[in-house]
């Protein structure tokens, strides 16, 4: 069906023969009476003299390329495929409908040649015609001052909705009028002004005609014993600047909503999915600031309820203390706050899976740092993992996340309703929480943090994404350095001088003592450090001296060995410089285990190792922190390290009386930590601490360790075996003297094995020997 013209032509001046008199306006293409193509003159009825409608209807026409062929002045709603003209001015509110349309084309082959010409249809009046197809959109356009004064009152907070200039165009379902149709009744009552009254009440029944019925439904949907939603009415949720909950990292987080508006990839004939744009609070190294989430929600039937949904607004749970996790996120989001400043933890628990990266069980101490983690982990670690971008942009300014850009984007919202939430130092804020006028403490910035934050495994000294709330405060064994077999002297020697890197008398900014340890050196930054060199056989103590300097100075262990440091120079000057700024940061306790091929005696003729021995010089001597060296060949040191160490402590293979204060020392930590559910018999702590077996059997610290283990774990299998369980069904172990009787006669034999085999054939000997 094509589109009728039938308003009359006049000149101006005259009268058409209803008698009324007409005015020849002149118009451009986009206000023309009749969809046309190109300039034109068009005669619109306008009736003198006349009183401007408060409501204006208009229908403008646009091709498949969304291009505007034309507009036309409506006398009431538009319904497709019928049209005709009304009045013009300034309206209280204009109605803009846009209409796709087809136009027609016939081709025809030529008389001449097998060409084929274009034939355009014409309408009556020789205008091409068109065909009116759908309705595409529909627009309300606010001309009234006052209605525009009462929205800029009300709504604080409405991304993707300009409140600027002299108009303002709203797009259906009229989101931003739905969601602030209490703010703009409460203004109007309140205003006091007869004419601002009358140009609100003519919005209000202009939404309450066109959508009030579907409104007041939904409305009643949420007031149910179980709040319920249609997708058609979905959106009248959402609406921006509120609380929502939604799935993060496979768990529910805090959010707050930014917009929604629906997506493209709905199925022909289909609603289209709603894609709901909110944002979170994150960590990218340097400030805290708001991050992007979005969530699709897919086409439904019928009623849904609203707390299944994977996302929605917080108050449906929040009505309800018992199920809402109001509380516990700002408690998780506190604790998150409160480690962005880099500090050493307890894990227990699984890291969060990424991508195409497993969960993954750990359990010992752990650094959490996430500034660190962006600057210094592998690159592979990074692109798992990369820095989040603060980029939430309310104005549509633009998303680049240079620091150029962002600092424009800070400064924009400084002073907007969210400028709190953005660029915050954790360094400079040492808390979020807002104590309100009225005396109300406001923990809405904890509200909205993560539960996954990036730390280092000490153990694995791997970076893991890991769980907040598998982070417990760590429990530190100050009293451990007590359990050394060391004499007295040097005991107290090392306590002197890592007293001054104890964590209770640093400044948690700098990471630095308050009264900085005093440096002899005259070059700043230079030799501030203390360096230990731990030399002695195997299990005497060397690593545990480190671990127990560790625990004394509440500090975390970093232990290396050749293998996390590398051989090669240029690697190796680049892993030392790594390493010794992370455990600068970190304020750790480093060991360098088996230390030897970075303190070997240079050698005119081995220029690799010369490399390598100089560059490990060069570092060490600016290093400023807790450095333990171990080594069992410190007579090839190079002698240059000498004047470069501030201790030595040798280590002797341990005597009787040293094995017997080693093997008690594990007696006491396990009934300390197990004995509900451990009993060590008298025989046994009798038979290992006798005399004979202490002389007999000449193991070192590490071999005694080991050995209680395994008479614990012979036990454990016993009971377990067993069912040895008491009348609460707790497992009841025994540590008995047979036990530690099978670990040593295992120890014995192995030991001989190895005593009969010499050099010329223990290639050949076979494994059953042994066995």
């Amino acid at each position: 069906m094509h589109s009728s013209t039938s308003s009359k032509q006049a000149e101006d001046g005259k009268q058409t023969e209803d008698g009324k008199q007409y005015v020849l306006v002149k118009v451009d293409d986009d206000q023309s009476s009749t969809p046309e193509t190109t300039n034109s003159e068009a005669v619109v009825a306008k009736e003198e003299p006349t009183q401007c409608p408060e409501i204006v209807y208009k229908v403008q026409y646009k091709d498949f390329s969304g291009e505007i062929k034309g507009t036309k002045l409506l006398d009431e709603p538009y319904k497709l495929k019928k049209t005709s003209y009304g009045d013009a001015g300034t309206p209280i509110l204009e109605v803009l409908y846009s209409v796709a349309v087809w136009f027609p084309t016939i081709y025809k082959r030529a008389e001449k040649g097998n060409l084929l010409e274009k034939d355009e249809k014409k309408d009556e009046d020789g205008k091409e015609a068109f065909d009116e197809r759908s309705m595409e959109e529909k627009e309300l356009i606010i001309h009234s001052e006052l209605i525009i004064k009462a929205l800029r009152a009300v709504v604080d907070y409405y991304p993707g909705q300009s409140l600027l200039g002299d108009t303002i165009t709203i797009k259906e379902p009229f989101s931003i009028l739905v969601h602030h149709r209490k703010e703009l009744q409460e203004y109007k009552e309140a205003c006091g002004d007869a004419e601002t009254f009358h140009h609100i009440s003519v919005l209000q029944k202009y939404l309450e005609d066109n959508l009030g019925d579907k409104i007041h439904e939904e409305d009643a949907r949420y007031l149910k014993s179980t709040p319920v939603a249609t997708f058609e009415m979905l959106w009248m949720l959402f609406k921006p600047g509120q609380d929502a909950y939604a799935q993060l990292d496979d768990q529910r987080g805090g959010f707050v909503v930014q917009s929604c508006a629906p997506t493209a990839g709905g199925k022909f004939g289909q609603p289209s999915p709603l894609k709901v744009m909110l944002w979170y609070l994150d960590y990218d190294g340097r400030m805290v600031g708001r991050r992007s989430y979005s969530v699709t929600i897919t086409p439904f039937q019928g009623e849904r309820e609203i707390t299944s949904l994977k996302v929605f607004p917080a108050k449906f749970l929040d009505g309800n203390s018992a199920l809402s996790p109001r509380a516990r996120l700002e408690e998780r989001g506190q604790k998150f706050y409160s480690l962005l400043e880099g500090k050493q933890m307890d894990y227990k628990g699984y890291s969060m899976a990424v991508e195409k990266r497993p969960q993954r069980y750990h359990e010992g101490r752990v650094v959490i740092d996430q500034g660190s983690f962006y600057t210094y982990a592998e690159w592979e670690e990074t692109t798992a993992h990369p820095a989040p971008a603060l980029d939430v942009d309310d104005d549509e300014t633009g998303t680049c996340t240079c620091d150029t850009c962002t600092e424009k984007r800070r400064a924009a919202s400084a002073n907007t309703k969210w400028g709190s939430y953005e660029g915050i130092d954790p360094r400079e804020t040492p808390s979020l929480t807002i104590t309100k006028e009225d005396g109300t403490v406001d923990n809405h910035r904890y509200f909205l943090f993560p539960r996954r934050i990036m730390g280092f495994d000490l153990k694995s000294k791997k970076w893991q994404a890991l769980d907040v709330d598998n982070c417990h405060a760590p429990k530190i064994a100050k009293s451990a350095i007590e359990n050394l077999v060391l004499p007295s002297d040097k005991q107290e020697m090392i306590k002197a001088l890592v007293h001054k890197f104890s964590s209770s008398t640093r400044n948690k900014k700098t990471n630095k003592a308050d009264s900085a340890t005093w440096s002899a050196d005259p070059i700043p930054n230079k030799g501030e450090g203390q360096i230990f060199l731990l030399h002695g056989p195997p299990g005497a103590g060397k690593t545990f001296t480190a671990e127990c300097v560790a625990e004394f100075t509440s500090r975390p262990l970093l232990s290396l060995t050749c293998g996390d440091i590398g051989t090669n120079e240029v690697s190796v000057e680049e892993s030392l410089s790594k390493w010794f700024k992370l455990a600068e940061i970190w304020g750790a306790v480093m060991l360098i285990d088996e230390a030897d091929v970075y303190l070997e005696r240079r050698d005119s003729n081995d220029l690799t190792r010369n490399g390598l021995v100089s560059v490990f010089l060069r570092a060490m001597e600016y290093y400023r922190g807790i450095l333990f060296l171990t080594t069992n060949r410190v007579g090839h040191f190079d002698p240059a390290f000498f004047s470069r160490i501030h201790v030595y402590i040798g280590y002797k293979p341990l005597d009787a009386q040293g094995r017997k204060r080693i093997w008690l020392q594990f007696f006491s930590k396990l009934e300390k930590e197990r004995g509900e559910e451990v009993q060590v018999l008298a025989g046994a702590k009798r038979y290992i601490l006798s005399d004979d077996v202490l002389k007999d059997i000449a193991w070192n610290g590490r071999e005694i360790r080991n050995a209680f283990q395994t008479a614990v774990a012979l036990a454990e299998y016993e009971a377990e075996k067993n069912a040895g369980k008491d009348e609460q069904g707790k497992l009841h172990i025994e540590l008995r003297q047979d036990h530690f009787e099978k670990v040593v006669e295992m120890s014995d034999n192995f030991k001989k094995y190895l005593a009969t085999v010499s050099e010329e054939n223990h290639g050949d000997r076979g494994d059953d020997e042994l066995l």
